[in-house]
């Protein structure tokens, strides 16, 4: 599709006598999907970071006191709700 936008836009140049957007058109299709790539990337990354941090604090190294302490009484380890 692109070719033939850039192909159109040039055959337009040459009969009616204004510039030729063809690359300009081809740099800009390119910017978008540069930017479109940048924002997937940058959601994986945010997400990857979001599951890390849920995970450390489900095994207790996150934030939170004495979660996932041992118990040796009960032979379980100490779980903390959060009320919502």
């Amino acid at each position: 599709g692109s070719y033939q936008v850039r192909s159109g836009l040039g055959l337009f140049s040459r009969r009616y006598g204004t510039p030729d957007w063809g690359t300009v058109y081809i740099a800009y299709v390119g910017w978008l999907v540069g930017i479109m790539l940048i924002g997937k990337a940058l959601m994986k990354w945010k997400e990857r970071q979001s599951k890390l941090s849920s995970m450390e604090i489900q095994m207790g190294r996150g934030e939170g006191g004495n979660r996932g302490v041992y118990d040796p009484e009960n032979d379980l380890t100490v779980a903390q709700f959060e009320t919502v």
